[in-house]
């Protein structure tokens, strides 16, 4: 049961997002290696953050925001971002629309945070499961789709590839930073009142993105 509740809301975004891609749909094949890729990463994205030289162990502010933005979320959607560049980025033939660009960092990014929710699930529970379905799957989600979204804009708007480029890599950061950040600051406070808006927000914004490049 709870490797249904660690995959299903991953599997059920996939669907969703492949879906919504209404002009030409991507190779199955290549779906499922940008797929694995991401599950692959959840090894070295462990290794480099225990070995990364910003790996601060306090308990204060200062440590929590530079764990947060310049360990986890730096690592994490660096490595998603690298595995779409080697692999997708110069590939003519299957990357040839906009919302090709979202449904491949999607699939790179719910490759890892699968394997990382079955870590979590299968340690830590059933309730753990369902927070993390509304929570970290759709975060992971959301960098993706903003990450994509920009290294579309990149590819297919020459005059602004470079700022797009840079975009695709620092804006899902600071989303992933800023999620992490609320939650390792450990705040009843921010936890009840910022940490919902948060969440909400990064709906709002995932959507947002998927509609204009979607062509719905």
């Amino acid at each position: 049961m709870n490797l249904i509740i660690a995959i299903a809301p991953a599997a059920l975004i996939l669907y969703y997002i492949y879906q919504q891609d209404y002009v030409a749909k991507e190779p199955p094949r290549t779906l499922v290696r940008m797929f694995l890729w991401g599950a692959f990463l959840v090894l070295p994205a462990s290794v480099l953050e225990n070995i990364w030289y910003i790996n601060p162990l306090g308990t204060g502010v200062a440590d929590r925001f530079m764990l947060s933005f310049f360990n986890v979320a730096l690592i994490e959607e660096g490595l998603k971002y690298l595995i779409f560049i080697i692999f997708i980025w110069k590939d003519e033939k299957d990357y040839d629309e906009f919302f090709d660009g979202i449904v491949y960092a999607v699939f790179i990014s719910l490759g890892f945070a699968t394997v990382e929710n079955i870590f979590y699930v299968t340690t830590f529970g059933t309730q753990t499961g369902i927070i993390r379905a509304v929570t970290a799957i759709p975060l992971h989600t959301v960098c993706a789709v903003i990450s994509g979204s920009y290294l579309s804009r990149a590819k297919f708007i020459e005059d602004k590839s470079k700022g797009n480029l840079v975009k695709a890599f620092v804006f899902p950061v600071v989303l992933h930073g800023l999620y992490n950040f609320i939650i390792f600051i450990d705040s009843s406070f921010l936890s009840v009142t910022v940490f919902p808006l948060l969440v909400l927000f990064y709906y709002r914004l995932g959507l947002k993105n998927i509609k204009m490049l979607s062509g719905k």
